[in-house]
């Protein structure tokens, strides 16, 4: 599935969260999103692993928060630019 194709919100929660590199980060918890628009705002991780915790990710609650603008695309797993995370490029 192509990044701007649409998708179920709920079809994210659980799914596995990894870097282009191959590193996993952690699986999708919850969502933060524009109520409005309904646009994607963040992914909220648990089950972070070291790799993510050492990323220094922004932080919700205290849990690892990736931006939508750094995920390339969503499948079985939710890839994300390392490159973009570790840059905080967003």
């Amino acid at each position: 599935m192509a990044k701007d194709e649409p998708i179920k919100s709920k079809a994210l929660f659980n799914k596995v969260v990894i870097t282009n590199k191959g590193y996993r980060l952690g699986d999708v918890d919850n969502i933060i999103f524009v109520v409005q628009t309904g646009e994607l705002i963040k992914l909220v991780l648990t089950n972070q692993s070291a790799y993510a915790i050492n990323l220094d990710l922004e932080k919700e609650n205290g849990k690892s928060v990736i931006p939508y603008n750094t995920i390339i695309n969503v499948g079985d797993y939710i890839i994300v630019d390392e490159q973009k995370l570790k840059e905080k490029i967003f």
